[in-house]
């Protein structure tokens, strides 16, 4: 598969522009394991799920009335439901392509919140893999996600020397929240071919 050239250009303060651009490596096999499902960007993905990015068409996401009056309570693992992964691009660290052995590459994947509520106990993605080693446990974390809100996330990966080539890495990429091992927050499972 052909990698494919992104370009972005952010606009600052001052009328000041950056642009940059990365080489994307094409994910055939990406899934998704829960709501909102994986996709975009071009890549070749599957959803486990319906709704979302690559499980179908999502309702829109619609921020919900805040009730002053309600009490804060400590959310627990069941609160997670109202985020999910989806977006998910590699790009290696070479620009060629193509990740290969004793190389590193970025993994990125957009965390939205779906339910209209928001998020506010340091919400985040873990990211984990089966061969490769990700620094830092892989912990993209926020302050907050406000109502109807899209972040970009990212961890660093490094696909070890000794692994073959042809090799297929897997980066798993699952909503969190601080402090908290919830298993049960969505989830994308990211194929790397190391070639």
């Amino acid at each position: 598969m052909k990698p494919s050239i992104l370009c972005a250009v952010a606009v600052m303060s001052l009328s000041l522009g950056a642009a940059a651009c990365v080489t994307q490596v094409d994910l055939p096999g990406a899934t998704g394991d829960t709501a909102g499902g994986a996709g975009g960007g071009g890549e070749t993905t599957t959803s486990t799920s319906a709704g979302g990015a690559g499980g179908g068409p999502a309702a829109p996401c619609v921020v919900q009335p805040v009730d002053p009056n309600a009490p804060f309570t400590t959310p627990t693992c069941a609160d997670l439901s109202v985020m999910t992964v989806r977006d998910l691009s590699v790009t290696d660290d070479s620009g060629d392509g193509k990740v290969s052995p004793g190389e590193g590459a970025t993994v990125h994947v957009k965390l939205a919140e779906i339910a209209g509520k928001g998020f506010s106990y340091y919400p985040g993605v873990i990211f984990s893999s089966d061969l490769a080693v990700v620094p830092d446990q892989g912990n993209a974390e926020l302050y907050a996600i406000l109502a109807c809100q899209v972040d970009d996330m990212t961890a660093h990966i490094v696909i070890p020397a000794n692994v073959a080539k042809g090799t297929v890495v897997h980066v798993k990429a699952q909503v969190s929240m601080l402090s908290n091992a919830c298993t049960n927050g969505d989830s994308v499972t990211i194929p790397i071919t190391v070639q």
